[in-house]
């Protein structure tokens, strides 16, 4: 080996040793700055740049684009479900129960499920720790229709909902909710009824309402079957209690039982031009045996919203 090789090899190792120090004295200055300070992952930041962090004690918290914290590294666990909010964990005893946070800290939803992740941008569903049941969320985090549901379903854009027997279908198209469709069911002695809802516009009302308004046809028909008046308090107001236990308790015969080829209550919904108010009527075919024999009648149920904004009945016919 000549001199001028020998000098270059020497060169290349003093540049090699250079370049060894230079990485082991950066990954310590770095492991160095990540004990003394929270440490960020590389999925936990969001469209605006605000980054979820973890201290030395393994907890997490937020710090703005600049660095500065936002949200105290005292949380078990933290994951951005959009721009605006964050779920977060925190021990409760030795469960784990799961929340939602604002930017600044604030907690938005309590701290009683187990899961909360997007649907989309605008909807979000939170799982309850002690049921397994369902809240929906909108986009600003207020629950929707203030329901809570048995069990979801989503195939994009359809979400369907059940609570109890009913099932309420729903489009998220473009991040709009808008219900297209209800199933609803309800019992009355040994009769099952389904709701036949062709002739009207699902939208009229919200779930709450449709099965706030089922409930109530299925308690005002438990009454007139048993022909129980004690309870009618239950179901209608003072101004129309009276009108609703004539129709009740002066039948044309005695009421038997209900359409024996299907129990279907029919529903329509009409509007008042002057005041905007609603009205529903619900009609369904029932027996009477009238001296020897059996007379199919219709059973009319019409309510309305009261003072208080509660559904009562307002008039009961059999025609």
């Amino acid at each position: 080996m000549n001199k001028h090789t020998k000098l270059v090899v020497v060169i290349l190792i003093v540049l090699l040793l250079l370049l060894v120090i230079a990485t082991v004295s950066y990954s310590l200055d770095v492991t160095k700055d990540t004990q003394s300070t929270a440490t960020s992952s590389n999925s936990s930041v969001n469209l605006n740049g605000n980054k979820i962090v973890q201290d030395e004690n393994r907890l997490y918290g937020v710090v703005d684009s600049a660095g500065n914290p936002s949200i105290e590294t005292e949380w078990e666990q933290l994951q951005f479900i959009s721009t605006e909010y964050l779920a977060a964990a925190k021990k409760d005893g030795n469960e784990k129960t799961i929340g939602v946070l604002d930017l600044d800290g604030n907690i938005i939803a309590p701290f009683v499920y187990t899961d909360v992740h997007a649907l989309t941008s605008s909807y979000f569903l939170a799982t309850l720790c002690d049921t397994e049941q369902i809240v929906l969320y909108d986009s600003d985090f207020h629950a929707v229709g203030c329901c809570i549901w048995d069990s979801f379903s989503w195939q994009n854009p359809i979400l369907t909902l059940k609570k109890g027997d009913d099932v309420y279908s729903f489009s998220l198209e473009e991040d709009v909710l808008t219900m297209q469709d209800a199933a609803l069911v309800r019992t009355v002695g040994n009769n099952t009824f389904t709701i036949d809802l062709s002739d009207v516009n699902v939208t009229d009302l919200t779930p709450e309402e449709w099965s706030d308004t089922a409930d109530l046809v299925q308690e005002t028909l438990t009454v007139y079957q048993s022909q129980n008046f004690t309870t009618l308090e239950m179901i209608t107001d003072q101004e129309h209690n009276d009108t609703v236990l004539v129709g009740m308790s002066q039948s044309d015969g005695i009421f038997h039982g209900f359409n024996v080829q299907g129990c279907v209550l029919y529903v329509q919904i009409q509007t008042n031009s002057s005041n905007g108010k609603k009205s529903i009527t619900w009609r369904t075919n029932g027996q009477f045996i009238k001296g020897e024999e059996s007379v199919q009648k219709t059973l009319v149920i019409t309510m309305q919203k009261n003072q208080h904004e509660i559904w009562v009945v307002t008039n009961f016919e059999v025609v």
